[in-house]
């Protein structure tokens, strides 16, 4: 029998396979296993099941089974498990159908062999090749929406857990923010942080791009807060007006239905200033931003004594505070001139500078 380390010098990467060969090892890790399902059209009926396999330069290729090679190799692969495969044969990918390659799918034959690989599997060569969501956006079988929705393909792979460097990291970040009880979804989006950096004097004189819709981020001092006591109120979920809620049924008269489904919303007014220019901004979800917290999670915490609660003392010690405020102009954004009042989108506190000292000696 083939030893181990006979294999690993026979191992050709997948890139160096032709088309029809049938005599070959190769050495992969399976990266999906998908459900076994059934089939019927017009050449017949069964059960199909397809493996996707990566190697270690990051070449994928997929194999799909079907009926009596679906029993006899569906419990020899595992997820995150490396083999090496001997033998089999390499068709042409299907033109109709989706392909993890672009020229080749693997079919297993009669003398194809699979064994267990008990060394580590080397990922370096593809896990670092993380890309950026700006370059991830000009991907076209994949589509990114907002921040961090990503649509994938019936061929798209996940590695659960991998161990490589950066997933490491990732995941050491991850924990430490947890340690800290830090709220991923109140970080500042990839929208805040690429918004074109604006003057409160900007907003106000109207002298802002409004041909598309454009999103602008400015810098101002919390100089009030207009209704600190009570930054929410019961809303519709249809409409979200304020509705009446008397033992627990609501009315909205908007809507002019009674018993109607409602939740807690923010609503949050704030006076804002810099450079001696005012404004007024309303927060509605973005209030999670400013409070730290969730709306429901804020009602809760100051439910019985308020001002033990972290999140109001949050909200009452804003005051005299600079704040990184996102905002949205388009063509149906408000005469600010006229009501000196605009809703944001974000809001986050900036960071204080901290002075150095040099030594002196």
């Amino acid at each position: 029998m083939t030893s181990l380390e006979e294999l690993e010098n026979q191992c050709l990467p997948i890139s160096k396979l032709k088309k029809y060969a049938t005599e070959w090892v190769i050495k992969v890790l399976v990266i999906r296993r998908s459900l076994t399902k059934e089939y019927k059209n017009a050449n017949g009926e069964g059960i199909h099941w397809q493996l996707i396999l990566v190697d270690e330069e990051g070449t994928k290729i997929q194999t799909t089974l079907f009926n009596k090679d679906v029993h006899a190799w569906n419990k020899s692969f595992q997820l995150n498990q490396s083999y090496y495969i001997i033998n089999g044969k390499l068709n042409g990918a299907k033109p109709n159908f989706l392909s993890v390659h672009k020229d080749l799918e693997l079919a297993f034959m009669n003398n194809t062999d699979v064994v267990e690989d008990k060394s580590q599997f080397k990922t370096e060569q593809f896990s670092n090749g993380f890309i950026s969501f700006d370059e991830a956006e000009k991907i076209t079988n994949g589509s990114l929406f907002g921040d961090f929705v990503l649509s994938t393909t019936p061929v798209s792979s996940l590695l659960i857990n991998p161990q490589f460097e950066k997933a490491n990291n990732l995941q050491e970040w991850n924990d430490n923010m947890k340690a800290q009880k830090i709220d991923l979804s109140l970080m500042p989006s990839r929208l805040m942080q690429t918004a074109r950096q604006v003057k409160i004097t900007n907003i106000l004189n109207g002298s802002l791009a409004i041909v598309k819709d454009m999103y602008y981020k400015f810098n101002a001092m919390v100089s009030g807060i207009d209704n600190n006591t009570d930054p929410w109120y019961h809303a519709c979920k249809k409409c979200y007006k304020r509705v009446t809620v008397i033992n627990s049924n609501a009315t909205c008269t908007y809507c002019r239905t009674e018993d109607i489904d409602y939740e807690a919303r923010y609503r949050l007014k704030i006076d804002v200033t810099d450079e001696d220019q005012f404004l007024r901004i309303t927060l509605f979800d973005a209030a999670k931003y400013f409070l730290g917290s969730h709306v429901k999670d804020y009602v809760l915490s100051t439910s019985e004594k308020k001002e033990e609660s972290e999140y109001y003392r949050k909200l009452v010690l804003s005051k005299g505070k600079e704040f990184s405020i996102l905002v949205k102009i388009d063509r149906n954004f408000p005469n600010v001139e006229a009501n000196m009042n605009v809703i944001a989108m974000e809001i986050h506190e900036v960071p204080k500078k901290k002075c150095s000292r040099s030594n002196q000696g």
